[in-house]
């Protein structure tokens, strides 16, 4: 962890990356458990209720695969309602305590998206983790392109780096493309231009 402009720690994705965490959380449950057995106060019960409510939510969707069941589901959106309702809770607790602790972030927003809003999809399956790769490499594309023409370059050349990654992947899987080859999309010597400008192999 690392300790930024005051008391509360920070994790970055430069220290640890989003499966370690869900990983760490049956850590911190079992953590925070034992200190509510020693401790027998209403905030340290609290704290354990929500990374058990957490680490529930985890397995429910681990133990299913693509699609989830009505029970499962149910169970998903019961358990990270109940960790949101718990983590309000420990903020007031906090603040009226004196302290500046468990801060609202809007990243809890998504918990909302993740537990209500998957329409029967395993969010662990398909939640779109990816897209937040999908912004660094448009940033190290963006970056290469003219000012002037930054919008439509980037775009342009992000396209071509997709058309690159979908041959790649039809040729590993053997399947026959749907319409024109990428290389004939994008013309000669495309792919050493695009490897230039996104600053990665695309082998």
């Amino acid at each position: 962890m690392q300790w930024v402009l005051g008391p509360r720690p920070k994790i970055s994705q430069a220290h640890c990356k989003a499966a370690p965490l869900r990983r760490m959380v049956q850590w911190i449950m079992e953590a925070c458990q034992e200190a509510a057995a020693r401790e027998a106060d209403l905030h340290a019960r609290r704290r354990a209720a929500f990374f058990v409510c957490l680490h529930h939510a985890d397995c429910t969707m681990r133990a299913n695969g693509r699609f989830l069941g009505c029970a499962a589901a149910a169970a998903i959106s019961r358990a990270l309602r109940d960790a949101l309702v718990l983590y309000k809770a420990l903020r007031d607790g906090a603040l009226q305590a004196g302290f500046d602790r468990w801060p609202l972030i809007p990243k809890h927003h998504a918990l909302t998206h993740i537990g209500f809003d998957h329409g029967g999809v395993n969010p662990r399956q398909v939640h779109c983790y990816a897209d937040e790769d999908m912004v660094g490499k448009m940033k190290r594309i963006y970056i290469r392109c003219h000012g002037g023409n930054a919008a439509r370059r980037g775009l342009q050349r992000y396209r071509l780096y997709l058309g690159v990654r979908w041959k790649a992947l039809q040729q590993r899987k053997g399947m026959q493309p749907a319409g024109p080859a990428a290389g004939d999309l994008m013309g000669r010597g495309s792919k050493r231009k695009l490897r230039r400008a996104s600053g990665e192999s695309l082998q």
